[in-house]
C-alpha cells in the first residue's frame, strides 16, 4: 500500500499495477508496468572440429545451445592468441579455401545479461598438401650384382610406402618401407622405384620415379677348326648376350705368336663381348 514497490531476484517477466481508492468514489487502476527478464546468457557451443586440405576446402560452422543473440563470429590463425571479429551475426558462418589451421567462436549476449559470453571454440585443422618429393641415387650394374640406397628429399607429409616395378612402371609392388632411404642389393631385372607420401585430409603423392638399370651378363665364348699340326686354323666368336649388344671384343693370345703361326695349345683364351653402356667383367673361356 506504498507508493513504491521493490522487486529482486526475478525469474521471470512481471506486470505490476497500482488500485486506488478515494471514499465513497470507488477505485481506479494505474497503467501496467512490465519488467522484462531476460534468460541468462548461454555462450552455446559449436560443431565441426573438421580437418581440411590446404587451399581446397569449404564447410559452414553451427552455433548450437546458445541463450541470447550472435554479437559476432570472430576467428584466430594462430592458436587464439589474438582474435578477428567478423562481420557476421548469424547462427552460422561459412569457410572456404582456408590455408591455416582457423578457430573459430561466436560471442552470445541476452538482453541485459551481462556479460556477453563466448562460445565453444571449432578448430578447422589445415594438413599441408602432400609433396612425394625427389628421389637420388639411380644407378647401372651388372645384372645379380651391386647395392646401393635410394633418398627422397623434400617431402611434405609422410612416407606411405616405396614401391618397385620390373615392368617399366605397368604394374608396383610394395616394398613395406616408410623410410626417408631405401636399400637395394642384387637385381636380377631393371627395377624402378617410387615413393607415396601422404598428408591427412589432402590425399596422397607420388615421386617421379628412379630407375636401378640391370645390364645383362655376356656369355663369352668363341669355336676353332680342327686342323692338322701346323695347318691355319679359324676361331669364330660365339658369344651370346640375352639383351643389348656387343661394346667390344678382343683376342688374346700367350704366349708371343710364333713367325710360323699359332701352335696348339698356345691359345690362352679370349676376353669376350661387355653388354651395352656398363657392364660386367666377361667370361674367359680358355681351351
Amino acid at each position: 500500500t506504498t507508493t513504491s514497490e521493490a522487486y529482486s531476484a526475478l525469474t521471470d517477466t512481471m506486470f505490476y499495477r497500482v488500485i486506488l481508492a478515494s471514499g465513497t468514489c470507488g477505485g481506479d487502476t494505474s497503467d501496467v508496468e512490465i519488467v522484462y527478464v531476460d534468460p541468462a546468457t548461454v555462450g552455446g557451443t559449436t560443431s565441426v572440429n573438421d580437418t581440411v586440405c590446404y587451399g581446397n576446402n569449404s564447410g559452414t560452422i553451427y552455433l548450437n545451445g546458445q541463450t541470447g543473440n550472435i554479437v559476432q563470429w570472430e576467428m584466430s590463425t594462430d592458436g587464439g592468441n589474438n582474435w578477428i571479429a567478423l562481420a557476421s551475426n548469424a547462427d552460422s558462418i561459412n569457410y572456404v579455401n582456408l590455408t591455416t589451421t582457423t578457430i573459430y567462436r561466436a560471442l552470445v549476449l541476452s538482453g541485459v545479461c551481462t556479460p556477453a559470453l563466448y562460445s565453444t571454440a571449432d578448430t578447422i585443422t589445415v594438413d599441408p598438401a602432400a609433396v612425394a618429393g625427389t628421389i637420388a641415387g639411380s644407378a647401372s650394374v651388372c645384372e645379380g650384382t651391386g647395392s646401393g640406397v635410394l633418398t627422397v628429399s623434400g617431402v611434405t607429409g609422410t612416407i606411405v610406402d616405396w614401391e618397385s616395378s620390373t615392368d617399366g612402371g605397368v604394374t608396383w609392388v610394395s616394398t613395406g618401407v616408410t623410410s626417408t632411404t631405401l636399400n637395394w642389393s642384387n637385381p636380377a631385372d631393371t627395377t624402378w622405384y617410387h615413393v607415396i607420401v601422404a598428408s591427412g585430409a589432402c590425399g596422397n603423392d607420388t615421386s617421379a620415379a628412379v630407375v636401378i638399370t640391370t645390364f645383362p651378363k655376356p656369355v663369352a665364348a668363341f669355336t676353332a677348326d680342327t686342323v692338322c699340326f701346323g695347318n691355319a686354323t679359324t676361331f669364330t666368336n660365339s658369344t651370346t648376350i640375352a639383351s643389348g649388344g656387343i661394346q667390344f671384343q678382343s683376342w688374346t693370345f700367350c704366349p708371343a705368336i710364333p713367325a710360323g703361326g699359332v701352335e696348339a695349345g698356345a691359345v690362352a683364351g679370349w676376353t669376350g663381348a661387355v653388354a651395352e653402356g656398363a657392364g660386367p667383367t666377361p667370361n674367359r673361356p680358355s681351351i
